[in-house]
């Protein structure tokens, strides 16, 4: 059988189609609120096709207050790019209507061609996904974000959030609720100290008329007045009369609540009691320095740089950056430490040193050199030459002659000098902690396992 051709309609999705098989079990009103809604999506996207085109060409609308011709004269006007795909990964992209990023603010317009309420969120992932492939900071630049829809434009400029803002001013911030829980602390407390007894009294008779309320008041009166004037705060009452306390015990509630709310302000501040009272050891102020204090003058600095820097001066690869003293907070035992360990190590120099620690350079020439101190200086004169003799070289490459020319290459026999030097500082180390008076001489076995480290 020869099958009919229908190469036009390759590539479309009909709207009763198998694959939405759904419709079968429509009536026919629910089928005609489908179809109506298939033909608005085929509309939005010739619409969409038409404004790309309409971009691309730099073919303006006739000035009017409808969605399309504001989207697409605002797109030109901006010279923005249409249809621009963001790229994360596989499994997260998208394409936004028309972006431009341009002297440090993001653009990102899109069109909606439905009636239903569009929402920013769309298009907050799209300039997540722009400063994610281009690897901007959004507290760095400016954005916003339009959406076109109904002959209408919503705009949106999306900020940084302040993450202190939410911890101390926001209604039902931490701070806000502590604040709240010790202001009813003080007034718990103040009734308390006051000497009341908060007591409500049932008298024998039933207060309707203006004479039994001036019966109950003189009643009250009188309560008082006993125990204002006794030593002891005793009263009486009568036997027909029933007495409620209404003072509860709340106190220990009202005093955990406190200490857990200060506890939840403190970790969200990032800091301790021992830090506000100054009793904080060294690590504790390190660690409160690394996650709190400088996170923060990071993003200052960062806002400083967006602000203050013009276009010019970026290009002219300019900065604005902080300084923190690193040994501040460290004692004085661990930086005589960490000084031994550098000049030791020969990282820095003793006069390096001294700068770092805020003191003035040494004028002893031997605080400039870059040597290990705790080791003993070779005999001979100090303008010793730190080349090796020709002697020694020939020597090594003669005792290591019947080697298999794989472990000694010409590379290998350059590195020899260094290598000597290397041997001779740990030999020398060794030799003075363990075998002060015993000879090491400079042995074929020595060499190969220099080789050996080398080679790794």
């Amino acid at each position: 059988m020869i099958f009919n051709n229908h190469s036009n309609l390759e590539g479309q999705h009909a709207f009763l189609g198998a694959s939405k098989y759904h419709w079968i079990n429509y009536d026919e009103t629910k089928v005609a609120d489908a179809y109506s809604k298939f033909l608005a999506t085929q509309r939005g996207t010739v619409l969409h096709d038409f404004a790309c085109q309409c971009i691309t060409l730099g073919q303006k609308l006739p000035k009017s207050q409808k969605t399309l011709n504001m989207y697409v004269n605002d797109a030109i006007s901006f010279r923005m790019v249409p249809e621009q795909i963001l790229f994360y990964s596989e499994n997260c992209f998208g394409t936004a209507d028309t972006i431009v990023f341009r002297n440090g603010t993001l653009r990102i317009h899109d069109l909606k061609t439905g009636v239903v309420p569009a929402h920013m969120e769309q298009l907050e992932i799209y300039a997540a996904l722009f400063c994610l492939e281009y690897k901007v900071k959004p507290s760095e630049i400016e954005m916003e974000l339009r959406l076109y829809q109904n002959n209408e434009i919503l705009y949106h400029t999306p900020t940084a959030e302040d993450p202190l803002y939410a911890v101390i001013n926001e209604p039902n911030s931490t701070m806000q609720r502590l604040i709240r829980k010790l202001n009813l602390l003080d007034v718990i407390d103040e009734q308390s100290g006051s000497g009341k007894l908060d007591l409500i009294i049932q008298l024998p008779y039933v207060i309707k008329t203006e004479a039994r309320r001036q019966q109950a008041e003189n009643r009250r009166k009188d309560i008082e007045n006993q125990l204002s004037g006794s030593k002891y705060g005793i009263a009486y009452t009568d036997g027909t009369e029933h007495i409620t306390q209404l003072n509860r015990s709340v106190n220990n509630n009202l005093m955990s609540q406190i200490e857990y709310l200060t506890s939840m302000l403190y970790s969200q501040l990032g800091i301790t009691q021992s830090i506000l009272d100054g009793t904080a050891d060294e690590k504790t102020m390190l660690n409160y320095n690394n996650r709190t204090i400088e996170p923060i003058i990071s993003a200052i600095v960062d806002e400083m740089k967006r602000k203050f820097l013009t276009k010019t001066a970026r290009s002219q690869h300019q900065s604005i950056s902080f300084f923190r003293d690193p040994f501040k907070l460290v004692p004085v035992n661990d930086i005589a430490e960490i000084a031994d360990k550098f000049t030791r190590n020969e990282i820095m120099t003793s006069n390096e040193i001294r700068q770092v620690v805020g003191m003035k350079p040494s004028e002893d020439p031997r605080a400039d050199e870059l040597r290990n101190k705790n080791l003993s200086a070779p005999s001979g004169s100090n303008q010793q030459s730190e080349e090796m003799p020709i002697a020694e070289v020939d020597s090594i490459r003669d005792s290591v002659s019947d080697l298999d020319d794989k472990v000694f290459t010409p590379t290998a026999f350059s590195m020899i000098p260094l290598m000597v030097k290397l041997r001779r500082s740990l030999l020398s180390t060794v030799t003075s902690v363990l075998c002060p008076f015993t000879p090491i001489s400079f042995s074929r076995l020595d060499l190969m396992c220099c080789m050996d480290v080398f080679a790794r």
